[in-house]
């Protein structure tokens, strides 16, 4: 057994000790990037896709690479508990401007599929909003047109 695997195991065993399980489709992250430093303070309990956009985030991909990333990823699904999970996580986490900088160049250049935009259109159909917020909306829309023209 080499010694990263050694090093994998020992952090699965170390969350255990501490009455942490790893469940089923989730991997344990270290958070400093050191495998092995299993201080259970610097491990993560996180599903795989949410693994790969840690250790990928920024990173630009072939085409090709993209569509072998989406094979490998077709079917999944996270569970009500996992969303509901995750959900609790975000609220109220902000991020540093750096992280947001971040998130949109990753970001960068993706656009929505037809499919998904009439799932957005339907989800959102009987929200209403404030003015402000609205507002907001435009401006970012406007914003993001001018953008595009000025790259043209």
């Amino acid at each position: 057994m080499n010694e990263r695997v050694k090093g994998l195991i020992l952090s699965h065993i170390q969350l255990i000790l501490h009455g942490i399980t790893v469940p089923p489709g989730h991997q344990v992250h270290h958070k400093d990037g050191d495998h092995f430093n299993n201080d259970v303070d610097n491990l993560q309990v996180v599903t795989l896709a949410e693994h790969n956009h840690i250790h990928h985030l920024g990173q630009k991909f072939t085409q090709e690479q993209r569509e072998r990333m989406s094979k490998s990823h077709q079917g999944y699904r996270p569970t009500k508990e996992t969303k509901k999970k995750l959900s609790k996580i975000a609220t109220g986490k902000t991020f540093s401007a750096e992280h947001r900088e971040k998130l949109a160049a990753a970001q960068l250049g993706r656009r929505h599929s037809k499919e998904t935009i009439e799932k957005i259109a339907k989800a959102s159909a009987g929200s209403k909003r404030s003015p402000e917020v609205r507002k907001r909306m435009s401006e970012a829309q406007r914003r993001r047109f001018t953008n595009e023209c000025n790259k043209s």
